[in-house]
């Protein structure tokens, strides 16, 4: 029990001191982040606009991440 509940602890400290914008973001990366995952493993054919919406929908990430940090 000991060794779930400090993690989760840390964890749940950790997103209660960022602000919501960061979680977010860095939360709106997730569907890039598998989507490469996939990639390297080698089972996901895809088509160019499902990589350049993924891209595009990234980038939005990371600027939303850039904003959230100058704040």
């Amino acid at each position: 029990m000991f060794l779930l509940a400090f993690p989760i602890y840390a964890v749940q400290k950790a997103i209660s001191l960022t602000s919501a914008l960061t979680v977010g973001a860095i939360a709106a990366s997730a569907p890039l982040i598998v989507f490469i995952l996939q990639k390297i493993e080698g089972r996901v054919d895809f088509s160019t606009e499902t990589l350049s919406g993924l891209s595009l929908y990234f980038v939005g990430a990371v600027i939303a991440t850039i904003g959230a940090l100058k704040c």
